[in-house]
């Protein structure tokens, strides 16, 4: 039997639904980034979905959450522009994460964020926080999103620590079904993220 993740199960059984008409409840609206599973890929092109990219092979779509699935916003299903979607869905975001709170843990070195056990990955698009983060550690900062739900982070500086990073992000993304990106990205004082290429 064919194992699938979760999104992947989701979107197929209500990629019809989300074609019919059907009034978007925008103050639902996320940001969900999708990492370069192309399986996953294909299945959303298919729909023509709303999205926009952080880096090569790191997309956001934009999805209707309710308590039991997630409608992917496709062309046409809003009359807003991709940007406006973007905003809105960031803002609800961070309304969300300012109403329930993050929890980091960490032994000093390497650091995990913890949200809501599903849109963890969504946080690296809440600029406040890594401006936070940032002003912390004195240092531009590594940052590994291997699934929709985990994310983690250490100083750029400590080699040692950006190589066990890439170990475990790596790890965890083959282990994964809900697969984000096994890349480590950057995200530097200006505000910009990259990917971290390995040295």
């Amino acid at each position: 039997m064919q194992r699938i993740s979760l999104d992947e199960f989701m979107f197929k059984k209500f990629f019809n639904r989300n074609k019919e008409s059907r009034k978007v409840n925008l103050q639902k609206v996320y940001p969900l980034i999708i990492g370069s599973s192309e399986k996953l890929n294909d299945l959303l092109t298919a729909g023509k979905p709303m999205y926009t990219e952080i880096t090569k092979g790191l997309r956001i779509y934009f999805g209707e959450i309710t308590w039991q699935e997630t409608f992917y916003l496709h062309q046409g299903a809003v009359e807003k522009s991709i940007d406006e979607i973007k905003d809105l869905a960031l803002k609800n975001l961070a309304n969300e994460v300012q109403s329930k709170g993050i929890d980091i843990q960490g032994d000093g070195m390497i650091h995990e964020i913890r949200f809501d056990q599903k849109k963890e990955s969504s946080l690296l698009l809440i600029d406040n926080l890594w401006t936070n983060v940032l002003t912390q550690v004195k240092d531009d900062i590594v940052v590994a999103v291997p699934s929709s739900d985990t994310i983690l982070f250490c100083a750029r500086s400590d080699k040692q620590n950006v190589k066990e990073l890439r170990t475990i992000a790596t790890n965890m993304y083959k282990s994964n079904q809900n697969k984000c990106t096994d890349q480590l990205l950057v995200r530097s004082f200006m505000g910009e993220w990259s990917v971290l290429e390995e040295e």
